[in-house]
């Protein structure tokens, strides 16, 4: 190599060297891979109480590793935004793969056990990771917020509903973040779905946790802010 001819054998190592540690830094800030997201995904201990992991729609034989596949991606819930969010809103959410996902089901004194029982709680938490550029996430989550907070208020009747949904404040957690609550009538008016869905960036991960309480008949629900807000710390501080 030319640079031979002009620096002595320690200048050499001192070349390599600086290479070298080059070369470890561009390594050490590679996004995290599937498998590593997968691996600080909440799990049964994390929370109080008692958690399952929730075998998905076909009852699996044995608990899903939470790395998301191309099949399971497309049966993954995805970010509904009203018509009055942007097409730059819709694309950032379009652009979302996520590369890791888990659902946990708390159980309750009082389940609901359907299809004659219409009162008690259904308790669960998703939480979905993606990784890639620090700065592409942060213009992505500006997006997905601005579309989210355009369609606060009133929520029409669909499938269920009708229904309300407002901003909520989150604690200082992560670079960016943003929480909402869903109070949404069940079809029949004969229950509310509380969900508390959140957004967390932390450098080059992209954080969504929803906690939901389904409250079946007279009852009140479980589920608040303040403990939603515990559940999250602690799912980033695992990142």
């Amino acid at each position: 190599m030319e640079i031979h001819r002009w620096v002595s054998r320690v200048g050499r190592v001192v070349v390599w060297s600086v290479a070298a540690a080059v070369l470890v830094v561009a390594c050490a800030t590679e996004p995290p891979t599937s498998e590593d997201l997968a691996a600080v995904l909440v799990d049964v201990g994390d929370f109080e109480g008692e958690w399952t992991v929730d075998l998905g729609p076909d009852d699996a034989a044995e608990p899903l590793s939470g790395v998301v596949t191309e099949e399971q991606r497309a049966m993954l819930p995805t970010i509904d935004l009203c018509e009055a969010a942007s097409g730059e809103a819709r694309a950032a959410v379009d652009r979302l793969e996520w590369k890791a996902f888990r659902q946990l089901n708390r159980a309750v004194d009082d389940p609901v056990n359907p299809p004659v029982d219409r009162e008690g709680h259904v308790v669960f938490v998703q939480e979905f990771l993606v990784s890639g550029s620090a700065r592409d996430l942060a213009r992505d989550f500006d997006l997905i917020r601005g579309g989210l907070d355009a369609c606060l208020g009133d929520i029409p009747a669909g499938e269920e509903g009708p229904g309300y949904v407002s901003a909520v404040q989150l604690s200082d957690i992560g670079n960016q973040r943003a929480g909402y609550l869903y109070e949404i009538g069940e079809a029949g008016g004969s229950g509310t779905w509380y969900v508390y869905s959140s957004f967390v960036r932390e450098d080059d991960v992209l954080l969504s946790m929803t906690v939901a309480d389904v409250v079946l008949g007279d009852l009140e629900p479980i589920i608040d802010q303040k403990l939603v807000d515990e559940m999250l710390r602690l799912a980033v501080d695992k990142l």
